[in-house]
């Protein structure tokens, strides 16, 4: 009798865990850009952008990466019922042939090497929110998109506020205006990406 007892609650513990393992969606990236004035930078998704705000290392890290290859990660990346996306991002230079000087800026921007590697990383906590995208966004895109697999929220998400793009600025839900000059198209070439 209790090895019945120890199979079924360990039955009902398994059945039980998938119960409350969060689903999952994935969101295409097909561009990075950065505001260097405000410190927002906005992922492009397809239909929707990513906007985060106050990102200034990471911000700086995607301009370099027009001289750098960095491969980016993602980690613990969610989206809660009001849209906002949280999680962390690091970026990893893998390259061999930055000079001393290169490796330096690279420092300065905050990349170290972690837990005896030999490659230099940055990592940085975000929080943002996602919006829908009406209009096309007026910046060059990546040459290849990559995903982010993000977790979603157990109850329905709120209706998602929407973002207007003009060939002259994007209008984040008609009360703050970013003019498309001020933005800095970055993109990140890495491999495989």
């Amino acid at each position: 009798m209790r090895s019945y007892f120890t199979f079924f609650t360990a039955l009902l513990s398994a059945c039980t865990t998938s119960v409350w393992s969060p689903e999952y969606t994935e969101i295409p990236v097909d561009g990075f850009y950065v505001n260097r004035e405000t410190c927002q930078i906005l992922v492009s998704a397809k239909s929707r952008v990513l906007l985060f705000e106050n990102e200034c290392a990471l911000g700086n890290a995607l301009i370099a990466s027009r001289n750098h290859t960095f491969i980016p990660t993602y980690h613990h990346m969610r989206i809660t019922r009001d849209n906002r996306i949280t999680g962390k991002i690091a970026l990893t230079y893998i390259g061999n042939t930055a000079t001393p000087d290169q490796l330096e800026s690279l420092r300065t921007l905050g990349f170290a090497t972690q837990d005896n590697q030999r490659y230099l990383s940055l990592t940085e906590e975000i929080d943002g929110r996602l919006y829908n995208v009406e209009g096309e966004l007026p910046l060059q895109k990546l040459d290849k998109t990559h995903t982010i697999t993000v977790a979603l929220p157990r109850k329905p998400r709120k209706v998602m506020e929407s973002i207007i793009a003009t060939p002259a600025a994007i209008t984040i839900d008609t009360t703050v205006t970013i003019p498309a000059a001020f933005l800095v198209i970055t993109g990140m070439v890495a491999r495989g990406l």
